[in-house]
């Protein structure tokens, strides 16, 4: 089913390892939604997940030339809990609700801007996989039409920095 435009919100702690690598907790929760003729779904979602990010800038040297612009890209797991619903208009008999917990896998990249020594702001463009094909709580009827669904997200936000002043943008 095609998705429509939802919402999401986010909020992550991350320790910076060293100038290139750190780890990052993350929670996000969010609605996806879609519908096609006769067919629509809804989900609220809450995703947790343990993400490595790399600092591309300090990798590629590229924070020479762009000292107030920061682009990091991550990978990790992570745990969906589902609680989806779907409604089929013309055979209301396979309408069904659905809840479960499913491993996921976030992929993406964050663009930051340094605002000051302590804050940031950052557009964040996610790709998180699952393990299954029920986000959308549809469940096709032939293993053919079975495959693992994802979804992705677009956030916008401000980062504040708790570490050490001489830790500038780590």
């Amino acid at each position: 089913i095609s998705s429509d435009v939802g919402y999401n919100g986010q909020l992550g702690v991350k320790y910076n390892a060293s100038r290139d690598f750190g780890i990052k907790a993350n929670v996000t929760t969010g609605l996806l939604e879609g519908s096609e003729t006769n067919l629509a779904f809804e989900n609220q979602f809450f995703q947790y997940s343990l993400r490595g990010v790399f600092n591309v800038s300090q990798l590629a040297n590229i924070n020479r030339q762009f000292p107030k612009i920061n682009l990091h890209a991550y990978a990790g797991i992570g745990n969906i809990v589902n609680d989806a619903e779907f409604t089929n208009a013309s055979n209301p008999d396979n309408n069904r609700t659905f809840s479960d917990n499913v491993t996921t896998v976030p992929l993406g990249v964050t663009l930051e801007y340094y605002l000051s020594n302590r804050l940031d702001l950052f557009a964040d463009v996610n790709y998180t996989y699952s393990n299954d094909d029920l986000l959308d709580a549809y469940e096709p009827t032939t293993a053919a039409n079975r495959a693992n669904d994802g979804y992705s997200t677009f956030s916008i936000g401000l980062s504040y920095k708790l570490g050490e002043a001489s830790d500038e943008h780590a």
